[in-house]
């Protein structure tokens, strides 16, 4: 990388250029957190402190704006904060989630949960459902283009506004909620390489770099398996608002504008290309602003009643 790169370790996180002092801020506001805020990241908490607060308003220091609010909130949610009012409690679990939390990656890729899972449970594929059913009030199954699986519970895993569709339309609160729910559609290059780019260096974030791309993504470093050759598997992630012009324009655009700016980070890097394909995806991952986990709890309160409970970011 240029002069002004530094690695970074999620676990000891220190940012060079803020030296000393800088750094006991941000370790600072990272100890608050865990502190005043104690939650569990992957629950709804009805009672959550800091849902209504904004966390961008809620800051004025520009050093934990730009090293922990604005790069976590790309990484995590693909878009700017300010975009989607982000609130503090969605700012405090990313901060759990992203640095403080181990990943896991299927070498054999998504599909391969679906596969084992099949060995255990029935899996239907390519068996779109109409719609949910009801008979005297109560949830019953749902509705196949051909039959009708009645269950005791539902489990409903799909983008909330598929789930709309399915949900009957006398449950008015319900298509409410999950149609107002904001998630901006994502598109995703993908740079096969002639050569690896650097060792055991997985995400190359850029929020600091004047630039439409938010970071940068190594597969061939984040599962090895996964590519025996060694190679890099380059992945520029452009967050919201700026997601919005790329889904706009042409795959070829989208590559030409791509491989232009990381030029500037890796000089060289158009003629490292063997292959590019592009992923253009409908929704990204929801907007997470003030006032939505307590949005969330009740729908969900809601909806266990009703015997079906929905999963999803």
């Amino acid at each position: 990388l240029k002069k002004g790169s530094f690695l970074f370790n999620r676990y000891l996180p220190w940012y060079q250029s803020y030296g000393v002092a800088g750094n006991l801020q941000l370790g600072l506001y990272l100890a608050k957190t865990f502190i005043k805020y104690e939650m569990d990241p992957y629950a709804l908490n009805y009672y959550a402190k800091a849902d209504d607060i904004n966390a961008v308003i809620n800051n004025s220091n520009q050093a934990i704006y730009k090293s922990i609010i604005q790069p976590l909130t790309q990484v995590g949610a693909l878009s700017e904060p300010e975009e989607m009012a982000v609130s503090l409690h969605h700012m405090h679990r990313l901060i759990h989630i992203i640095l403080f939390t181990e990943y896991l990656s299927l070498t054999g890729g998504v599909s391969s949960l679906h596969k084992a899972m099949s060995k255990h449970i029935s899996i239907a594929l390519e068996s779109p459902v109409l719609g949910l059913v009801e008979e005297n009030g109560n949830l019953i199954g749902v509705q196949l283009e051909n039959e009708v699986i009645k269950a005791d519970h539902i489990v409903v895993a799909t983008t909330p506004h598929v789930a709309s569709k399915m949900v009957p339309e006398s449950w008015g609160e319900a298509h409410k909620f999950l149609n107002e729910i904001n998630i901006p559609q994502f598109s995703l290059p993908t740079f096969f390489l002639d050569r690896p780019i650097e060792t055991g260096v997985w995400s190359f974030l850029l929020h600091q770099h004047e630039g439409m791309i938010s970071y940068l993504t190594d597969a061939s470093q984040k599962n090895k398996e996964m590519v025996p050759s060694g190679k890099s598997i380059i992945q520029p992630w452009v967050c919201y608002p700026q997601s919005a012009t790329l889904a706009a324009m042409s795959d070829d655009d989208i590559t030409s504008c791509c491989i232009n700016e990381i030029e500037t980070i890796f000089p060289g890097f158009g003629s490292w290309i063997e292959h590019v394909h592009i992923t253009r995806h409908p929704y990204g991952v929801p907007f997470h602003s003030t006032g939505h986990v307590k949005q969330a709890c009740d729908f969900m309160h809601a909806m266990d009643k009703r015997k079906i409970s929905f999963c999803g970011d």
